[in-house]
């Protein structure tokens, strides 16, 4: 996959890794090409929430509609 990037790192402890994943951290926030892309991405996706949203909220009143029309059939 080429929008993956994969890194291996092995340590003793949870203590062990706190300062490589602090270094890798500040390293990723200051590449402007990984900082770009992210915020492509963010952007994206925050274009595709409105319209799920908007199917969820449909899908849920439909769901209630048919649930509460099949209670009225049991009365």
């Amino acid at each position: 996959m080429n929008d993956r990037f994969y890194l291996r790192v092995s340590a003793k402890g949870i203590t062990d890794f706190k300062p490589i994943q602090k270094g890798l951290q500040t390293y990723f926030d200051k590449q402007a090409g990984v900082v770009l892309l992210t915020q492509q991405g963010k952007e994206r996706l925050e274009t595709q929430l409105p319209p799920i949203i908007r199917e969820v909220k449909r899908l849920d009143s439909l769901a209630n509609y048919e649930y509460f029309l099949n209670l009225n059939r049991l009365h």
